[in-house]
């Protein structure tokens, strides 16, 4: 009897050592299993956030090369546009040329005073002003812009004859060539000397024989022969 009540009590002390390694294997197993799907799970947490960052990378590449391209094209098109306008400016420079070739040669006012033109270019203009018989200034050269060339003259108008410098007798004048449509004009103004020193090398006082006779006012040739 005693024998028999040993050999149960050793079956389930068996059972219960086998029952005991089975929950303690499953445990461990659930804790394996709950591990693995963690780390599954932080994989594919990663791998979105990786998937992310090479569609954020995709889309900033692509908004690169956009801007790439529009610079190009913006490049592209300035260069386009210098070319136009370095050829129109070509175009318009030698037009310019060609127009001034009319102004030169020999130019009358209703006296038949003369106005030579001898040169126009390098924004230079050479000329002859002749007045019959009472003053001319000869081959004088100017500079000249829009079309329009300013030199001065200056000294004393013996007015009352008595072969003295009186104060009162000097002068001091600006005159303004302008090449027109189809006219040559020349404005002849009063100025002053400090004007005229400001601008010394426009000064053509020396060249210019019987200036003082050249009173101010609006010379116009309009005739060319």
């Amino acid at each position: 009897m005693e024998e028999k009540e040993e050999k149960k009590v050793k079956k389930i002390s068996l059972s219960t050592f086998f029952l005991i390694l089975a929950i303690i294997a499953i445990i461990i197993m659930g804790i394996f299993i709950f591990k693995l799907n963690n780390e599954k799970t932080e994989e594919t947490k990663k791998s979105s956030e990786l998937q992310s960052q090479v569609n954020t990378l995709n889309n900033t590449v692509t908004e690169l090369q956009g801007t790439i391209n529009s610079i190009s094209e913006t490049i592209s098109s300035t260069k386009k546009d210098e070319n136009k306008t370095s050829t129109s400016s070509s175009a318009s420079t030698e037009t310019s040329k060609n127009d001034y070739n009319k102004y030169l040669g020999t130019w009358v006012d209703n006296e038949n005073n003369e106005f030579i033109v001898r040169n126009i270019g390098n924004d230079l203009i050479t000329f002859t002003w002749s007045i019959y018989r009472i003053a001319s200034i000869d081959d004088v050269t100017l500079p000249f812009k829009n079309n329009k060339a300013i030199f001065y003259y200056h000294g004393y108008d013996d007015k009352n004859y008595n072969d003295k410098n009186d104060d009162d007798e000097f002068y001091c004048r600006k005159a303004t060539v302008e090449l027109k449509d189809n006219s040559i004009s020349i404005k002849v103004e009063n100025s002053t000397l400090a004007e005229s020193n400001e601008n010394i090398s426009q000064d053509k006082t020396d060249l210019f024989g019987g200036g003082s006779y050249i009173q101010p006012g609006q010379y116009n040739f309009t005739t060319k022969k």
